[in-house]
């Protein structure tokens, strides 16, 4: 039997500079975005989060990507900390332009991250 313990999406824009309804930056056309990656709560801390970041970059690369972008909550120090270690360097923080699954009077604000695909 088989179960799932992580997920993750990659996008990648067929255009150049195209901006989707997430509110992804614009992308050149040889960029990914990587998105919604999470892992089960009992399983953290065992390298799968990681894993799926590798995953996710040898994609990206094998369908012509010369960098990987993500989105992370400003308050996600473990998140960041991970992407950091895997090479990603800050780029941006910045606020959604409509709101995400927003409690009332609170705000979402992520930073983008970017890492470069090219070896």
């Amino acid at each position: 039997m088989h179960r799932v313990v992580g997920t993750a999406a990659v996008t990648f824009a067929e255009e150049e500079d195209v901006e989707d309804v997430r509110n992804v930056p614009l992308l050149p056309a040889d960029s990914a975005h990587l998105t919604n990656m999470a892992v089960d709560g009992k399983l953290r801390n065992q390298g799968i989060a990681r894993l799926l970041l590798a995953a996710c970059e040898d994609h990206a690369r094998q369908i012509g990507c010369s960098s990987i972008t993500l989105a992370v909550h400003v308050n996600n120090t473990p998140a960041q900390k991970l992407y950091m270690s895997a090479g990603y360097d800050q780029a941006k923080s910045r606020q959604p332009k409509a709101p995400l699954f927003m409690l009332p009077g609170r705000r979402w604000q992520h930073s983008i991250m970017r890492k470069s695909l090219l070896q």
